[in-house]
C-alpha cells in the first residue's frame, strides 16, 4: 500500500531529499515551494504509490528539471512546464500515463514529480533511478538496465520545446544538454518511459519514503536535543543505505558553488 502526503509533510520530504542529494541536485527548498503551491492550487494531497503496487501494463513517465541548480533560484518556474513536457510525450505516444516518478531522489528532483503528479491528478511512484542525486542522465539505474531515455521532451518556461530521439542515452544527454543550455540553463523534461512491469524491475523501491523519514529523524533529533547521528543511523537500519556509519564529525565554515 502507498501513502498519502499532505502539505505538513513536505518540510521533512524537502530535508530528507536535501540529505540524500548530499550537496548534490540543487535545493530542494524551492522544489517544496513549488509543491505547497500546487498543493493549494489544486486542493489535493498527494498519492504516493508503492512500485510493488504499479500494474505492470502501467505507462509509467518520470519528469524533472535538467541544468543548473542555480538558475532555479534565479528563474523561477511556472510551476507547469514538466507537466506540459509530460503531455506532450503523451501526445507523440498516443497513450496516457498512468504516474509520474522521479529520476533522482536527492535535491529539487525529488519534488518536480511530485508537482505534475498534483496538477495532473495522476500518483507519483515511490522509487526513483539513483537514490541520490546525479550529474548525467545515463548515470540513473533505468540505464543501466537497458531502459532507453527517448523519446524525452524538454520544455522552457515559455513553452518552447523539443522532442529528442536518440540512438543511445548517452547522446540524449548531450542534446539535451545543449537545449537547456539554450534554454537559459534550465529546463523541464519528461523521458526514460516504461511500463509498470520495466519499473519494478529497474528501479529503486521506496526513495520517497526513506526521504520522508530521513528528514522527520533529522527534525526530531533537533527538536527532542538528540544525537542526530545516532538517530539517523537508526533511521536507516534496515533499508538500503544500511549498515550506516559516523566516518568523522566536524563543522562546515564555507561553501564554494560554481555553474
Amino acid at each position: 500500500m502507498g501513502q498519502r502526503l499532505t502539505i505538513a509533510d513536505l518540510p521533512d520530504l524537502a530535508r530528507g531529499a536535501a540529505f540524500l542529494g548530499t550537496g548534490g541536485g540543487g535545493n530542494p527548498y524551492v522544489g517544496r515551494l513549488l509543491v505547497e503551491s500546487a498543493m493549494r492550487e489544486t486542493g489535493r494531497d498527494l498519492d504516493l504509490l508503492d512500485l510493488a503496487d504499479v500494474p505492470d501494463d502501467a505507462l509509467i513517465i518520470p519528469t524533472a528539471m535538467m541544468g543548473a541548480p542555480t538558475c532555479i533560484v534565479e528563474k523561477l518556474p511556472r510551476g507547469d512546464e514538466a507537466a506540459a513536457s509530460l503531455r506532450r510525450l503523451e501526445a507523440h505516444l498516443g497513450k496516457t500515463a498512468y504516474a509520474t516518478m522521479p529520476i533522482e531522489a536527492g535535491g529539487v528532483n525529488s519534488m518536480i514529480p511530485l508537482m505534475v503528479a498534483l496538477r495532473l491528478g495522476i500518483p507519483v511512484v515511490d522509487g526513483d533511478g539513483m537514490g541520490r542525486a546525479f550529474p548525467l542522465l545515463q548515470h540513473e539505474t533505468f540505464h543501466v538496465y537497458g531502459v532507453s531515455g527517448t523519446p524525452m521532451v524538454v520544455t522552457n518556461d515559455h513553452h518552447d520545446q523539443t522532442l529528442i530521439e536518440t540512438h543511445d542515452n548517452a547522446m540524449m544527454e548531450w542534446l539535451a544538454r545543449g537545449v537547456t543550455i539554450r534554454m537559459g540553463g534550465v529546463a523541464y523534461i519528461a523521458e526514460y518511459v516504461m511500463d509498470g512491469a520495466t519499473a519494478k524491475r529497474v528501479s529503486i523501491a521506496g526513495t520517497i519514503g526513506l526521504g520522508l523519514k530521513i528528514g522527520r529523524a533529522i527534525r526530531e533529533a533537533r527538536e527532542q536535543h538528540l544525537d542526530p547521528f545516532s538517530h539517523l543511523i537508526e533511521t536507516l537500519a534496515g533499508t538500503d543505505y544500511s549498515p550506516a556509519r559516523l566516518i568523522f564529525s566536524g563543522k562546515i565554515v564555507e561553501v564554494f558553488r560554481r555553474t
